[in-house]
């Protein structure tokens, strides 16, 4: 129970809680599912406050409750930073906070090469990244390619007003930068195939964002941005050409135009069977309706405690697994260990699947994601 999770931490060590303190943080927890990892921050901040063997409500409210602990340590940590140093605090946090539309802001997944900019390099970011994940603010992995940052709480993102600040600042540049860096991710992947540079409105949109003079651009997405004006320069030479040639009517010429014509054409009809199999995707979708349901366990997997009830708005999900067709038409490759067309595709990582949803949204103009744990959960049981 709440109380046994409180005091039984603090007699471990000898220390106890006062009364007072003891009613406050079970009244401000008792109703808020997710809460106990922001109940267990806040634990350790009082008791890095406390004076003697007794942690004091005193204590907590130094501390900035469960609500506000996050928050406090994190500006603490900034103040204490040099100037150059907090400014890639203020481009670390922008990368791990998705803006919301219509929604609630969220955290969001980083690569730690996203935060490397022409004047900080690797060991300048990892050094901060530390200070952050030394005080429990931050996490940071590593999946089969790259080290990856991730905010500890998402109460972080919605109460530390600093940082509401910067994303309040520039909201709508915040979101063409997160989809320049999926973009970038994209090219990278596919070996910088420039079909996947930015054309268009969506690169003119970038380019003007870009010159606004931030400097908050990783070195890739710098190279890709520059790539995508080079190939539009590289087009309109193109088609300068192609009229030259067309008006002195050299056989060479014609060949080439052929040639040119001839890969258009083998584009096209892979655009077609993409298309086909989009339509298939989209065509299996089965709507979920909004509920509620009692999540988690009180087995002996601390991981699944406690047992609380979620809310799950209305959502829509794949009907079946995505083939191994469907996955090489999007993604161009076929990871899975057994094969066949209509086999269920298998052997993927996290960002495999983010991408793969990245693409059909691109493809189809439509927006897909992956599902929630919870989202997952209760469609499994039926909705």
């Amino acid at each position: 129970n709440l109380k046994e999770a409180i005091e039984g931490p603090a007699r471990l060590v000898g220390v106890k809680v006062e009364p007072e303190l003891l009613d406050r943080m079970i009244e401000e927890v008792r109703h808020q599912p997710g809460s106990l990892p922001l109940l267990e921050y806040a634990l350790l901040e009082v008791w890095k406050r406390r004076s003697g063997n007794v942690m004091t409500l005193r204590d907590y409210d130094r501390s900035g409750g469960v609500r506000q602990a996050l928050a406090n340590k994190a500006e603490s940590i900034y103040q204490a930073l040099s100037p150059a140093r907090q400014e890639i605090v203020r481009r670390l946090m922008l990368r791990l906070t998705q803006p919301g539309q219509g929604t609630e802001d969220t955290r969001r997944r980083a690569a730690l090469r996203e935060m490397i900019s022409r004047t900080d390099g690797l060991s300048e970011v990892e050094a901060v990244v530390s200070q952050f994940t030394n005080e429990r603010q931050l996490t940071t992995n590593r999946d089969e390619r790259e080290g990856i940052v991730d905010v500890s709480h998402e109460a972080l993102i919605r109460g530390w007003p600093r940082l509401r600040g910067w994303v309040d600042e520039d909201r709508a540049g915040l979101l063409i930068q997160h989809r320049l860096t999926e973009a970038t991710r994209e090219w990278i992947n596919a070996s910088r195939d420039r079909e996947l540079l930015y054309r268009g409105t969506r690169r003119q949109e970038a380019l003007d964002w870009r010159k606004r003079g931030t400097d908050d651009l990783a070195d890739a997405e710098r190279e890709f941005l520059d790539s995508s004006d080079q190939e539009l320069k590289r087009q309109r030479s193109l088609k300068i050409l192609q009229r030259s040639l067309i008006t002195v009517g050299i056989t060479v010429v014609i060949l080439a135009l052929v040639a040119i014509r001839f890969e258009w054409y083998s584009k096209y009809k892979e655009r077609l069977e993409a298309r086909h199999e989009i339509e298939l995707l989209v065509k299996i979708m089965v709507e979920i309706p909004a509920g509620e349901f009692l999540m988690g366990s009180e087995s002996d997997d601390d991981s699944q405690k406690p047992v609380h009830r979620v809310k799950i708005g209305a959502f829509k999900i794949s009907k079946y697994e995505v083939t191994q067709r469907q996955w090489f038409i999007i993604m161009g490759n076929r990871p899975g260990v057994f094969k066949g067309d209509n086999r269920p595709i298998e052997n993927v990582s996290w960002f495999d699947a983010r991408e793969f949803c990245q693409k059909l949204s691109n493809l189809s103009g439509k927006p897909y994601r992956l599902p929630t744990g919870a989202e997952w959960e209760y469609a499994a049981r039926g909705g």
